[in-house]
C-alpha cells in the first residue's frame, strides 16, 4: 500500500510511490522534481517528458546514471494524439500496475515574440490562444487520458503547476491578461477534474500548486523587480513535494501555495 490513514484521512507517501509521470521535465522545476523524487525514493520509476532536446541535456545526462529509475520521452504534447500516445506507452510499461503520481510542470509566459500584456491595447487573439493552449487546455486532456492509470484502491496524486496571479481575488494590479486568465482557467479545470475523479471512485488527490517565484527561464526577465524571496528550482521542487504529501484526499480540487496555505480562487 502506498498510503497511510490517520483519522480516516488519506495522504500520499512519496517515499513509497512506485510509478510517477513528470510532464515538462526537460529543465527548471520539472527537472528538479525528477532529481528530488529519485533522491527521496530510490525505488521509484519515473517517466519524464521533454520537448526541446538541447534544453533537456541535463535531464538526459541524469538519465544515463539513473536509468533504472528514469525513462525520458521526447513528446511535444501539442496535440491530443500526443497525449494519448504518451499514456499508451506508459500503460504498456506499467503492465497492469497503477500510476501513483503525475505532475504537470508545463507553462508558458513569454518567448521571443510574446511578452505579458500590460494593458488592453496589447491584447491580440493569437497571443491569448497561445496562453490558453499551453497553460489551460493541456491539463484536462491529460487528465482525460491518464485517468485509467489511477487506482480506486490506492491513493495517488494529479498535480499541476498553477500561479497565484491566476487568483481572481488576489488580482490587484491587472495586466498579464493571457497568463492570468489561462491560469484561472487551469484552476477551474483542476476543480472539475477533482469532482470527476471522485465520482469515478478514484483515490486521486487533484490539486493546483503555486510554486513561488523560482529562478527559471520562465521568470528570468522579471526577477529584477521581485522584492520577495526567489527560490531555486531544487527548493521549489521540495516545496511542491511537501505540499502534495500534506494535502489529503478530502482537499482534492484545492489551490495551494508553495507553503501549503490555501490560495483564494
Amino acid at each position: 500500500m502506498i498510503y497511510h490513514i490517520f483519522e480516516e484521512i488519506l495522504l500520499l507517501d512519496i517515499s513509497r510511490v512506485e510509478n510517477a509521470l513528470i510532464i515538462g521535465a526537460g529543465h527548471g522545476i520539472g527537472l528538479a522534481l525528477v532529481t528530488q523524487l529519485i533522491e527521496m525514493n530510490p525505488r521509484i520509476k519515473i517517466w519524464a517528458t521533454y520537448h526541446n532536446q538541447v534544453k533537456a541535456n541535463p535531464l538526459l545526462e541524469y538519465q544515463r546514471t539513473n536509468s533504472e529509475n528514469l525513462t525520458c520521452i521526447k513528446n511535444p504534447l501539442s496535440e491530443e494524439d500526443d497525449i494519448e500516445n504518451l499514456v499508451g506507452k506508459i500503460e504498456h510499461k506499467l503492465g497492469g500496475t497503477n500510476l501513483n503520481l503525475c505532475i504537470n510542470c508545463i507553462g508558458f509566459l513569454h518567448n521571443e515574440d510574446i511578452m505579458p500584456e500590460k494593458s488592453l491595447r496589447d491584447i491580440n487573439k493569437q497571443q491569448l490562444m497561445k496562453y490558453f493552449e499551453v497553460n489551460s487546455v493541456l491539463t484536462p486532456l491529460l487528465a482525460k487520458h491518464i485517468k485509467k492509470l489511477f487506482s480506486s484502491s490506492e491513493v495517488s496524486a494529479f498535480a499541476c503547476i498553477s500561479a497565484k496571479v491566476g487568483s481572481l481575488e488576489d488580482n490587484k494590479l491587472g495586466g498579464w491578461y493571457g497568463y492570468r486568465a489561462s491560469k484561472a482557467a487551469l484552476n477551474m479545470f483542476i476543480k472539475n477534474i477533482a469532482i470527476d475523479y471522485k465520482q469515478s471512485q478514484l483515490k486521486t488527490i487533484v490539486l493546483a500548486i503555486h510554486p513561488g517565484t523560482t529562478t527559471t527561464e520562465l521568470s528570468k526577465p522579471f526577477l529584477s523587480h521581485i522584492k520577495h524571496t526567489i527560490w531555486s528550482p531544487d527548493d521549489t521542487a521540495k516545496h511542491i513535494i511537501d505540499v502534495i504529501e500534506k494535502t489529503n484526499i478530502q482537499e482534492s480540487g484545492c489551490f495551494k501555495n508553495w507553503d501549503n496555505t490555501n490560495i483564494p480562487w
